[in-house]
């Protein structure tokens, strides 16, 4: 029962997380892309693009902890199997954001490059 409940856990805490990081991000994005695109079906694409990447990552991290600690451990070794699945999804959405960044900074060089033209 232990383990379901720190996975649980670690999912909802990571969901909640990436749901966060979407909605603060989402607004500046759409701005940014309905700048340089100009095109409203490409926004609304590199939006739901950014959007299923962010899930699917997180959910990955979150696939990748395993509670299999046995019953009667300590409170705290839960606690840190669920540190652990953080830090895991800390680094994958470190990485996904830094390669969408890549994305999106060449997008915005060379679109702005063609709109100036």
């Amino acid at each position: 029962m232990e383990n379901a409940l720190g996975f649980a856990t670690l999912f909802v805490v990571s969901m909640g997380l990436a749901a966060i990081l979407y909605a603060s991000l989402r607004k500046t994005l759409r701005n940014l892309l309905d700048d340089v695109v100009k095109l409203p079906p490409a926004t609304t694409f590199y939006l739901r693009t950014f959007f299923v990447c962010l899930f699917f990552f997180t959910f990955s991290a979150v696939l990748q902890t395993t509670f299999d600690l046995k019953e009667g451990k300590p409170f705290m070794e839960f606690v840190w199997r669920v540190a652990s699945g953080l830090s895991s999804f800390f680094h994958t959405i470190s990485l996904f954001l830094l390669s969408y960044l890549l994305l999106a900074t060449i997008l915005v060089v060379v679109l702005r490059r063609k709109n100036d033209e």
